[in-house]
């Protein structure tokens, strides 16, 4: 059987290339794109309880917290102690954060429009639509 026919194989090296073409641009800005889809959660989500924040970045809390502690100690992060139970903390985006996400976000958008280049708009659509169907059958 040739795997570059399997649909799982050919979504994997779509995923790897992309990470790794995201891994090269975010280099020079000291993040990896782990870090980077954590920002992003965080801007548009304020204040999220690392459970939650594991959740939907689809990391496990181990790993939630080790790229939260690396952002912390990079000023890019902050945690406050949950208002409504006090064994919690939050995790907030920072000012320094907030503007290191506004200096990659058009290199990632680049990256993202190089990764469709010559696919008509209706075509993304057809494929987002079919992944997340894709997604949703597993």
């Amino acid at each position: 059987m040739d795997f570059n026919h399997v649909l799982g194989f050919i979504l994997y090296k779509t995923q790897r290339k992309l990470q790794n073409a995201l891994h090269q641009q975010l280099k020079e800005f000291d993040i990896t794109p782990e870090q980077w889809g954590m920002l992003r959660c965080l801007a548009e989500n304020e204040g999220v309880a690392p459970t939650e924040l594991a959740e939907i970045i689809l990391k496990d809390k181990p790993n939630t917290t080790r790229i939260a502690e690396k952002l912390k100690n990079k000023g890019l992060v902050t945690y406050q102690a949950s208002m409504t139970d006090k064994r919690s903390y939050l995790i907030f985006i920072t000012e320094k954060g907030t503007e290191l996400l506004e200096q990659v976000l058009p290199i990632t958008m680049s990256l993202n429009q190089q990764a469709v280049k010559g696919i008509p708009q209706e075509k993304i659509e057809e494929l987002k639509s079919l992944l997340s169907k894709v997604y949703h059958n597993i």
